[in-house]
């Protein structure tokens, strides 16, 4: 894992355009950050991997082609996870590795883990 390990838990059903919106947000910030390879995303991507990867996958397609048209240097980009299939007890294990979560306005999180997730510092914009 980075330094920087930020958990995001999109509900992946909601509409993809506001998704994709949500998630290009942060991308955008962490890229435009002073060590945009500090970061580790991970991505909770139940109940449809495929899905959360191809949403991903979108936004951040979007956002560096932003950045090129800019002539922004992105020499460094974040890790991003896709982590799907866990039980309980691996999240478990998993929460206290990640630094911070990453908000959004639908979310989906672990059974039974929602009161361990939202204990988690709240990032909002990469530093």
């Amino acid at each position: 894992m980075s330094k920087i390990n930020v958990g995001l838990f999109p509900y992946w059903e909601m509409e993809t355009e506001q998704l994709i919106q949500e998630l290009e947000s942060l991308l955008e910030s962490i890229l435009r950050s002073s060590r945009p390879e500090g970061y580790a995303l991970i991505f909770l991507g139940d109940p449809d991997p495929q899905r959360a990867s191809q949403i991903l996958t979108n936004a951040l397609g979007n956002v560096t082609l932003k950045l090129l048209e800019e002539r922004w240097d992105l020499s460094g980009e974040p890790s991003c996870s896709v982590v799907a299939g866990l039980n309980p007890w691996q999240w478990e294990r998993l929460i206290p590795q990640l630094n911070y979560r990453y908000p959004l306005k639908r979310e989906r999180f672990p059974r039974g883990l929602r009161p361990a997730v939202q204990k988690l510092p709240v990032l909002l914009q990469a530093f």
